[in-house]
């Protein structure tokens, strides 16, 4: 679904941090439980070692009660055994309700897969190989392993063995079912200059109530769990052919949390080659009153310099940081004139999408500024302008 993400297919929202998107090979539940007939919640997942066996019995992947993980006898009963995979982040609930992510401490072979809080290390965040079943941390991008002498999972060199292959009882845990028939829905998405006043605060509301809604990892909301995996993730989507497809299932999972709270909005998009050589002249977007962005904070502060007026004039990041932006007056960005013949003119997609994230990336620069948040990639999620610009990448 990655290159039709605006259609209403099946499961994306794993898309944004996994490169693959084929099935795995898994086991029957009987094969998971040979202790209990309990059932498992459907967002949960055992995860079973294809070698390692416990007498007779299957091992699956557990939180041991000094925080490493092991591997243990397959129980769908035991809470210590239930894993969810949100952003390419592993997650187990604990006894007293907390998500704790797994992760490995540094990039050293040997290194002990543990649990702890859930945060933004490329530590905490793996990638899924389907054809070969293994899991490897983005942070070392080696393979995670059973430990045969004590049942430990650490991290190894990948070498193809029958130690290092997992599969999930749930295999659409791992890899999302993506549709293979037309979209039999689509999503409207208006440039902010064509939406009502009433459309525009029907968005602004539904950006309060993400902002509002509870953290899937225990961070303080579902909106720092968004900018959390866009931070952790930006040297693997950034200037590279990754980022097109990434970004676009991104900002869907933005607009689905947006269609939590209101079913009836989309997200909208700022077309800003439509303002080229004077983008603050667009004063349906850059404006002080509460259903505009708000414009630049004091030129003169060190960074972060705080906007003081718009809708988000009282955000804050998930680091307490208030939302940054310090544009120059003589800010310019592209217009059509350079992007008409870049669409038409690239002759295959590695050369368009080079040339448009160019075109992108002096949004975030010019409309930043030095002090602001769109120019630093881990931060630039915390101005709302950055979904409304990803937008409009998006359907270049």
């Amino acid at each position: 679904c990655v290159g039709i993400v605006e259609c209403g297919c099946s499961n994306p929202r794993d898309v944004a941090t996994s490169t693959v998107s084929v099935a795995s090979t898994t086991a029957t539940t009987s094969a998971f439980s040979p202790a209990s007939t309990a059932t498992i919640p459907s967002d949960s997942t055992l995860i079973q070692s294809t070698s390692y066996k416990i007498g007779k019995y299957d091992a699956c992947w557990e939180v041991a009660p000094d925080k490493s993980v092991v591997v243990a006898i397959c129980d769908q009963s035991n809470l210590r055994q239930w894993w969810k995979v949100y952003f390419g982040q592993l997650v187990n609930v604990d006894n007293s309700g907390n998500p704790q992510c797994v992760g490995v401490a540094d990039k050293l072979d040997g290194t002990l897969l543990t649990a702890s809080s859930c945060g933004t290390g490329t530590g905490q965040f793996f990638f899924f190989n389907p054809s070969s079943n293994n899991i490897r941390p983005a942070v070392s991008y080696t393979c995670l392993t059973v430990n045969s002498s004590n049942g430990t999972i650490n991290q190894k060199s990948c070498s193809n063995t029958a130690d290092q292959q997992f599969i999930a009882s749930k295999q659409d845990i791992f890899f999302p079912s993506f549709s293979t028939t037309s979209c039999s829905s689509y999503t409207f998405r208006k440039e902010w200059r064509d939406m009502t006043t009433q459309d525009r605060q029907a968005f602004i509301d539904a950006m309060d109530a993400v902002r509002a809604m509870p953290s899937v990892v225990g961070r303080r909301s579902y909106f720092d769990d968004l900018v959390a995996v866009h931070a952790t993730f930006l040297n693997f989507v950034h200037g590279n052919h990754l980022f097109w497809p990434w970004h676009r299932a991104y900002i869907t999972i933005f607009e689905q949390a947006l269609q939590k709270s209101n079913p009836e909005v989309t997200l909208p998009y700022w077309d800003w080659a439509l303002d080229g050589d004077a983008p603050f002249q667009n004063t349906d977007i850059f404006g002080s009153n509460i259903s505009q962005y708000g414009t630049r904070g004091n030129p003169t502060e060190s960074y972060p310099t705080c906007i003081s007026d718009g809708f988000a004039k009282s955000w804050t990041s998930m680091y307490g940081q208030c939302t940054s932006r310090n544009y120059t007056l003589d800010a310019v960005v592209y217009d059509d004139s350079y992007m008409i013949p870049l669409v038409l003119n690239s002759t295959d997609f590695g050369s368009f999408a080079n040339a448009a994230e160019t075109a992108h990336a002096v949004v975030h620069a010019y409309i930043g500024g030095l002090q602001g948040d769109l120019y630093y990639i881990d931060l630039s999620t915390n101005d709302p302008l950055f979904f409304l610009h990803h937008a409009n990448v998006g359907w270049l």
